[in-house]
C-alpha cells in the first residue's frame, strides 16, 4: 500500500520516476518474454501477455488490501495516510463481502452426519430431531438463488443472489438462513438438511 502515493502522484504527474522506473521494469520484462522489437508499444505488450499496466495493478492490489483489512475490522478510517486509499474505491469498499474473520471454537453446540444411502432407504436419517429443515442453493443462466424449506416450522422462503455468486455461496446463505429461523423458532434438537458437503465441511 506504501505505493499508493506514487501512483497518485502520477495521475497528477505522469513522468513521476518512481512509476516510470517501474514500467520501464515492466516493459523490459515483456520485451524479453514476446522477443518484441524494442519499438513494439508497451500497451500493445500488456495486451498480449494479459497484463495490467503497473500503476492499475497497484490500485488493484491496494484496493484488495484496504477491502480484507476492512471486512476483518482492521482498518482505520483517517483522512489522511494510507487510509485515504478510499477515495479511488469507496464504490468497492462499502459494499458487504463474505469474507469472514477465522475464529477459533473449542466448543461446538452443533453435529455434522454424513448419513449414507443404506440410511436414507431406511428413512432412520431424521429420527430423533423435533424439527426437520432443508436448505439448497443454486446457480442458473436466468440468476443465483438460495431456498430453505420446513414443513414442522411452517417456512419456504427463497433469497435471491447477485448474479457473480457462486453456487458455494448461495448454499452457505441457504445454511446460515437456515440456523436464523430455527434459532427463533425453536429450542429442542433440530436437524438441518443440505446436499453441498463442501458447505458442510467448511462449515465444521
Amino acid at each position: 500500500m506504501a505505493w499508493l502515493g506514487h501512483v497518485e502522484r502520477m495521475d497528477i504527474n505522469p513522468s513521476a520516476w518512481k512509476i516510470f522506473e517501474s514500467k520501464l521494469v515492466q516493459r523490459t520484462a515483456c520485451v524479453g518474454t514476446t522477443g518484441a522489437m524494442r519499438t513494439c508499444p508497451t500497451d500493445t505488450l500488456n495486451v498480449i501477455l494479459d497484463l495490467l499496466p503497473i500503476d492499475l495493478l497497484i490500485k488493484y492490489i491496494v484496493s484488495c488490501s484496504a477491502i480484507r483489512l476492512k471486512e476483518s475490522n482492521s482498518w482505520l478510517s483517517k483522512p489522511y495516510g494510507h487510509s485515504n486509499t478510499t477515495k479511488f474505491s469507496s464504490d468497492i469498499i462499502s459494499v458487504d463481502t463474505d469474507y469472514c474473520t477465522p475464529t477459533l471454537s473449542l466448543s461446538k453446540c452443533f453435529k455434522v452426519i454424513f448419513p449414507s444411502r443404506e440410511d436414507w432407504e431406511d428413512d432412520i436419517v431424521s429420527i430423533g430431531f423435533d424439527t426437520t429443515t432443508f436448505t439448497d442453493g443454486l446457480k442458473m443462466e436466468c440468476g443465483v438463488g438460495s431456498g430453505i424449506f420446513s414443513e414442522s416450522l411452517n417456512v419456504a422462503k427463497s433469497f435471491r443472489l447477485p448474479d457473480f455468486a457462486s453456487v458455494f455461496q448461495a448454499e452457505l446463505l441457504a445454511i446460515k438462513e437456515a440456523c436464523k429461523i430455527v434459532k427463533q423458532n425453536q429450542n429442542g434438537n433440530a436437524a438441518i438438511f443440505t446436499d453441498n458437503q463442501a458447505a458442510v465441511k467448511a462449515i465444521h
